[in-house]
């Protein structure tokens, strides 16, 4: 058997590992959806997203890149498990008092943060339990990062799954208790985040080493910090027309958004942050390997076919997936779900396209990319939500995704060359753009999936080999699942 079919069917396997798990929180997710949307209003429905999102920016800031750069550090630079175990002690002692301090001064300021972020419709008391959230949820994410760069998939996969069912779970007690707010929703995350605390952290303090050798952790800073105005820039491209939409049109106005967001996420939380999750570990564990040049052109053909088909799915399923979801409140997001899948699925192909520049450590080049990809962004923003609201948020987004995927793969192609299978790629792109504007034309439901199978058979016009690479990464797949996997590291 060939290295670059080993590869393939392992980089399958860990992604379905972490898939299953995010099947497990999409569903609980999506369902919940429309316990929110009826029990929360219109306001409080977005305000709910703003202050998670929140929580994710200061998780990105307060960690300076450094779980980011926890990858190289474990593969390139530490020599003995001794030395990784040492890196996570010296981790966990720096980030742990940064993230305690930044939620203190988010309590200190909550009324004037909730001023800002709000734009003066919020809730100080929801800015108050958002620092709660900071804290506990930043110290449940180190082992989760631990066990996503050791590639310990399954167990990332129980613990990601026992906190989302605890989650729904009371969740839905509080909307049988006709308690549901979004001060109540808040004061659940912080509950589960806790029990996320008290499973892993026993097991990872174990594994981890303390110490304050701060110096062991210089590979993470000299590929995390670089990475961090990436993440930084990334982040404000996902987040923009949030926090910029209330100032123009209104709180209820981000309900808009979120609620067309949330369908399009569809798409990221099944596909996207499963492969993601995977991918960065996968490719740099193929930089030796003489033939990554074309696995990764292999990937990246399979990648686009693949995202133009779920998104063309998720398309033709929208107003079905609109009404249950919103029940009839929110049927202005339709055109923000139709503009974020089409951005989802250009982010997906950039994910593919950027190895080279990871692997030829062009990361300040990348982080440029992305900051100007970010600017360009805010300038949608400013020029399109006046006049289209939230759709103008949704293009201003999917824009961003577009020229941070053009810049990338130029760059790419200069500094680590791949043979992409264009005459693959070329027709698929195409047949999705025909079949995206055909599912826009009809009406029927069942009129809109044919066209959307009628493009995946279409693909295996394009690529007749994929019939028997699904099987192939099928049964391998299956195997792995059969397997009892012994987790590395207790953890």
């Amino acid at each position: 058997m060939n290295r670059p079919a080993q590869s393939l069917r392992f980089l399958a396997s860990s992604t379905t590992l972490y898939m299953t798990a995010t099947v497990v929180q999409s569903a609980v997710s999506f369902f919940l959806i429309p316990l929110y949307a009826r029990s929360l209003t219109k306001e409080e429905f977005g305000a709910m997203d703003q202050v998670m999102q929140f929580v994710m920016i200061v998780q990105l800031v307060a960690g300076m890149g450094l779980p980011l750069g926890m990858v190289r550090g474990f593969y390139l630079s530490a020599d003995s498990e001794d030395t990784r175990r040492r890196m996570v002690g010296a981790l966990v002692n720096l980030v742990v008092p940064l993230v305690a301090i930044i939620a203190l001064v988010v309590f200190v300021f909550s009324s004037q943060l909730a001023a800002l972020i709000f734009a003066g419709n919020g809730k100080t008391v929801w800015m108050q339990w958002c620092a709660g959230i900071i804290l506990i949820s930043s110290i449940v994410s180190l082992p989760f990062a631990v066990l996503r760069t050791l590639q310990i998939s399954k167990t990332y996969m129980f613990w990601s799954v026992i906190i989302t069912l605890v989650n729904g779970g009371l969740v839905v007690a509080a909307v049988l208790m006709h308690r549901c707010s979004l001060t109540t929703l808040l004061v659940i995350g912080l509950a589960t985040n806790s029990v996320g605390a008290a499973g892993l952290l026993p097991g990872f303090l174990k594994y981890a080493r303390l110490n304050f050798d701060f110096g062991l952790l210089r590979p993470m800073f000299a590929y995390g910090l670089p990475q961090l105005p990436n993440a930084a820039a990334r982040k404000a491209v996902e987040t923009a027309g949030r926090y910029m939409l209330p100032h123009f049109c209104g709180l209820a106005e981000v309900g808009t958004l979120v609620m067309g967001f949330k369908i399009a996420m569809i798409l990221d939380t099944m596909i996207l942050a499963p492969f993601a999750t995977a991918w960065q570990p996968y490719f740099y564990s193929q930089a030796n390997n003489p033939e990554a040049r074309v696995v990764f052109g292999r990937v990246t053909g399979l990648a686009v076919m693949f995202l133009c088909f779920m998104m063309l799915l998720v398309e033709a399923c929208k107003p079905i997936i609109l009404l249950f979801l919103g029940g009839g409140r929110f049927t202005d997001s339709g055109p923000v779900v139709s503009a974020l899948l089409v951005g989802f699925v250009l982010n997906g192909v950039q994910y593919t396209v950027a190895p080279g520049l990871h692997l030829t450590r062009r990361l300040v080049q990348e982080a440029g990319c992305m900051i100007a990809s970010a600017l360009a962004c805010i300038g949608l923003n400013l020029a399109l939500i006046p006049r289209f609201h939230a759709a103008g948020a949704a293009l201003a987004q999917t824009g961003g995704y577009g020229i941070y995927l053009c810049i990338t793969f130029f760059l790419a192609q200069h500094y680590y060359p791949v043979k992409y299978p264009w005459k693959k790629i070329g027709p698929a792109v195409g047949a999705a753009v025909v079949c995206f504007v055909v599912i826009n034309a009809v009406g029927a439901i069942w009129l809109r999936l044919l066209v959307a199978l009628l493009f995946a058979a279409a693909c295996i016009g394009f690529d007749p080999t994929l019939p028997g690479s699904a099987r192939s990464l099928a049964r391998h797949v299956a195997a792995k699942f059969a397997v009892r996997i012994r987790p590395a590291v207790n953890v």
